[in-house]
């Protein structure tokens, strides 16, 4: 098993559901049955994975929605997640999330749905299997975005999707350009919870800071909020790393793990 492998001390905050119900903290959920599941799937040996790592209001919707435009083998794997959704969500058209009761959440996670789950700002949040294995074919480009960053750290170190090409998005950690983002997509927050989670993504910006070494690839989206080029910038991201996925692919069919050790080849999943 890969779980509680990892050297950085990561593993002291995976627990099970029941104790992530009662702290109710940001934790990994120790998905025993779900990943079972995964580990015996070949599709999570492919070049092909794209796993964007990013706080809140870092660009992650905007360079995915640039990289299907350019790319239509790309396509985004949807996280489930109990929180509500949000202002900026509801007008969109391209969701990256699937919405669920609590109740919901505890069910398919306990059928062993995710191969992935965790436990971040009060909400859970997991990766469905059945959408890995529909979003990956031979030519297909799969994007998982973690919003968590112990759970995105988590993920590469334990060598969940040993072959995949990690990115990281960040943005300036200047809090007034921060405080506008918030408020453009969440015009109902009061003034009190605005500063609220200005502290958390200040919080989670740094977090993600230390695991840019873990990455192929780092974006910062310093662009303010206003600025009129800013969705151009995102294109351009997405262009990179395209161009960095297509290198990528055509690495040698011989790949190792973390620890040295010859994996499989991936074989088609048509």
């Amino acid at each position: 098993m890969l779980v509680g492998s990892s050297d950085s001390g990561l593993e002291s905050l995976v627990v099970d559901l029941d104790t992530a119900l009662k702290q109710r903290k940001n934790c990994i959920l120790d998905n025993k049955l779900g990943l079972k599941n995964l580990l015996g799937l070949d599709t999570r040996f492919s070049p092909n994975y794209l796993i964007f790592g990013g706080h809140r209001l870092s660009g992650k919707s905007t360079v995915n929605q640039n990289l299907t435009d350019l790319n239509k083998d790309f396509s985004r794997v949807k996280t489930e997640v109990t929180r509500e959704e949000r202002d900026k969500e509801r007008l969109s058209m391209s969701r990256e999330h699937d919405y669920l009761y609590e109740t919901q959440f505890i069910d398919k996670y306990n059928q062993g749905a995710y191969a992935f789950a965790y436990f971040f700002n009060n909400s859970f949040y997991g990766i469905p299997i059945d959408r890995l294995l529909r979003s990956l074919t031979d030519t297909s480009f799969p994007i998982i975005s973690i919003v968590s960053p112990i759970a995105f750290s988590y993920v590469i170190e334990e060598s969940y999707f040993p072959n995949a090409v990690n990115v990281i998005l960040t943005t300036s950690a200047n809090r007034q350009d921060l405080m506008q983002r918030i408020i453009k997509r969440n015009s109902r927050f009061d003034e009190a919870t605005v500063l609220n989670e200005l502290e958390k993504i200040i919080r989670d910006h740094n977090l993600f800071d230390k695991s840019i070494s873990l990455s192929d690839m780092v974006f910062k989206n310093d662009s303010p909020e206003n600025d009129i080029f800013k969705r151009e910038k995102g294109s351009i991201t997405a262009m990179r790393i395209l161009e960095y996925m297509k290198k990528h692919k055509t690495r040698s069919e011989i790949r190792h793990d973390r620890m040295g050790r010859p994996m499989p080849k991936l074989e088609s999943t048509k």
